[in-house]
């Protein structure tokens, strides 16, 4: 049996190449129930990049035997991004001299940024910790 997953999926739908769920969370809760079936389970996740809103995690239900192995694997010739970052829309202001300065929102701590799939380097705008500076641009702080 195939699971099949993909961005533009819908978890509604029943995980077919046609038809593929959407998160990778309903691909895993499938392949558990189709595991009780009889046979391999492979689940196939098609290209393009998955925003996981919390850990995914395995566990020993989620393990096949030697006659019905479980397998997840990436569509041939794609590439898969798993992400468990935030996409970040701050409305950015001028501070001074180029930079630039965007709140977070409260609760928010992060200690990576990255901009247009590129890690930014740390910066330090007025002893600020979570400054970021970009390589191509200019500095951004986080107040």
């Amino acid at each position: 049996m195939s699971i099949h997953a993909s961005p533009h999926g819908d978890d509604d739908a029943p995980g077919t190449a046609a038809r593929p769920l959407l998160t990778l969370e309903a691909a895993q809760r499938r392949a558990r129930a189709a595991r009780a079936e009889a046979g391999p389970v492979r689940v196939v996740v098609h290209e393009g990049t998955y925003h996981l809103t919390r850990t995914l995690t395995f566990g020993p239900e989620d393990s096949g035997t030697l006659q019905a192995p479980v397998s997840y694997e990436a569509a041939s010739g794609t590439r898969v991004v798993l992400n468990g970052g935030r996409v970040l829309t701050p409305e950015w202001r001028p501070y001074e001299r180029g930079v630039l300065v965007a709140g977070i929102g409260k609760g928010l701590d992060f200690d990576e940024l990255f901009v247009n799939g590129r890690r930014q380097p740390n910066s330090n705008v007025q002893g600020q910790r979570t400054a970021r500076r970009y390589r191509d641009g200019p500095e951004a702080a986080s107040p």
